[in-house]
């Protein structure tokens, strides 16, 4: 039998960096909040500081750019993570539904990028599990994949959001339309927040399913 690569320390960055990326979108949310108040004050008459304004912006500015490091390491990270993950099962369950290299490919192929994930991923499981429980290690009745819908519909509904503010915050015909893009915005960044503490969840409870499997470590 082909013994399994070590999956642990993919998991630990990968869980890492989701911490890190919620930190920013917290981070984030308070931008967006902020910008919002100053466009409604200033709309209302309100006297605003806009040299105080626009050096919050320079610095949310370079914030982000750092937030978009941080995710392409933490994008990285997760599909290395989910690779081996899938590529390990494939070792020891015969006929999945996709080779390894899918796990990876499917995320860069318009439509297929909005499904065929989340497909993988509940097979993940649901192979994992069952092949755990041949082993008598689970309890096939404590096993349930329901979170991994939430964790899907967040990341799906976040990348919605986000790409609808941009492009509502590109158009800038109005302070009003301004002030909606803000509001879907902080709404994205609220999804997204959900979505990385379910990514946490989502690579902790595979952890903790693989660590049933006696001398296998995935």
């Amino acid at each position: 039998m082909e013994k399994l690569k070590s999956n642990k320390n993919r998991a630990k960055f990968a869980v890492i960096f989701s911490w890190i990326l919620l930190v920013f979108e917290l981070f984030g949310l308070f931008a967006l909040f902020k910008s919002y108040s100053f466009l409604k004050n200033a709309l209302n008459g309100v006297e605003v500081d806009f040299d105080a304004f626009d050096n919050f912006i320079s610095n949310t500015e370079i914030v982000a750019t750092i937030n978009m490091i941080f995710f392409f390491l933490f994008f990285v990270t997760f599909l290395m993570w989910f690779y081996r993950a899938y590529s390990n099962l494939s070792l020891r369950v015969n006929n999945l539904s996709s080779e390894p290299r899918w796990t990876v490919i499917f995320w860069f192929i318009p439509i297929l990028f909005l499904y065929k994930p989340f497909v993988l991923m509940k097979e993940l499981f649901v192979e994992t599990n069952n092949y755990a429980n041949d082993a008598k290690y689970v309890d096939e009745d404590s096993f349930s994949t329901s979170f991994l819908g939430w964790w899907w519909a967040a990341f799906v509904l976040s990348r919605i959001l986000s790409v609808i503010s941009d492009k509502i915050l590109d158009m800038t015909q109005s302070a009003e339309l301004v002030m909606t893009g803000l509001i879907i915005a902080m709404f994205s960044s609220l999804v997204a927040i959900v979505y990385y503490v379910l990514n946490v969840v989502l690579i902790n409870k595979y952890s903790k399913l693989n660590g049933y499997l006696e001398d296998e470590l995935i």
